[in-house]
């Protein structure tokens, strides 16, 4: 069953993961720039200038998704209660379809997807729109966001 603390494990385990895999990238993108083969050969040579760029923006993700780990690391298993969306939540919203969507609304790691069974969560942001639009929302109010040109609604189901 899907609930706050399975959602949170699996985020937890991807943001890992992501993090060691960027690091990893990191690692070889900065041996790469400081490697003798990487020294320029000649004023048009820019292998080296290209290499420590590439080093510094690869550096520069391995950090951030760190500290997007950590931020989840930290949050505690349950959640904060009350009947709206306050903080850090898994909510269950459910589309005019029918069709019922969960996201876990944070502060970090939007558009993160994990699968939680056969339950795909969604990570969204208080930057994103549906973000903004949640917070507040009790259980059974009606969500209006915009996505592009079209409006869609949804009701939310649950809040953990």
């Amino acid at each position: 069953m899907l609930d706050r603390l399975s959602a949170l494990t699996a985020i937890r385990t991807a943001l890992r993961e992501r993090a060691s895999v960027l690091q990893a990238n990191a690692d070889v993108a900065r041996d790469e720039a400081t490697h003798e083969d990487s020294r320029a050969e000649n004023k048009y040579d820019t292998r080296a200038i290209e290499a420590g760029y590439l080093a510094g923006a690869q550096a520069k993700r391995a950090r951030d998704a760190a500290a997007d780990a950590a931020w989840f690391e930290a949050l505690p298993d349950a959640g904060p209660g009350g009947d709206a969306v306050r903080g850090p939540a898994l909510v269950a919203l459910e589309d005019d379809d029918g069709v019922v969507h969960h996201y876990f609304v944070a502060a970090r790691a939007g558009g993160l997807r994990v699968d939680v069974g056969d339950t795909a969560v969604r990570v969204v942001t208080l930057d994103a729109p549906l973000g903004r639009a949640l917070v507040g929302a009790e259980v059974d109010d009606d969500v209006e966001v915009d996505v592009g040109a079209e409006r869609r609604s949804f009701v939310l189901l649950r809040i953990d």
